[in-house]
């Protein structure tokens, strides 16, 4: 059983260690999730449009993902 995600987590779509991370602002319903792209290269948050995600899709950032992306 996958653990809920929350308001203000860090997630991904798949387990590589070059995966977009997103960060949910928002949960309507048990079925979406509004994102935005949480990469260092991106866009600043308060730019960016929020997109929908479908829950089953989601998955949590692992350490690695967010050493991968964070530390140089």
């Amino acid at each position: 059983m996958k653990a809920k995600i929350q308001i203000g987590e860090i997630i991904t779509l798949n387990k590589s260690e070059d995966a977009i991370l997103w960060l949910v602002l928002e949960i309507d319903g048990p079925f979406l999730l509004g994102v935005k792209d949480f990469s260092r290269s991106a866009i600043p948050l308060r730019d960016q449009r929020m997109q929908w995600i479908d829950v089953s899709m989601a998955k949590k950032a692992t350490k690695k993902q967010l050493r991968a992306r964070f530390i140089d």
